[in-house]
């Protein structure tokens, strides 16, 4: 196994499964405002192995993950700006 001996030297993603009831509101183009009910929705995070910190992370609305979702994650981990915009 490849020994870590310091910070940003591996970095692993992973995705987790979250099943619960989540409610999101989608504005459509005409303006009006519909909501969704979502029954389960991924996050996928970036960690650096050496000190287990989470570096970034992205909320998937997909059925399953997708290279796009693993994309933003990445983003959000090489671009300070994108991390101080996240919200969930």
């Amino acid at each position: 196994m490849f020994k870590v001996t310091r910070p940003y030297q591996r970095i692993e993603l992973d995705a987790h499964l979250l099943k619960a009831f989540f409610t999101i509101d989608i504005e459509e183009l005409d303006g009006t405002v519909r909501t969704a009910v979502l029954k389960r929705l991924y996050i996928i995070v970036a960690i650096d192995t050496w000190s287990r910190a989470i570096l970034g992370y992205h909320i998937s609305l997909n059925a399953q993950p997708t290279i796009e979702d693993v994309a933003s994650c990445l983003a959000h981990v090489l671009d300070p700006e994108l991390r101080d915009q996240s919200e969930i």
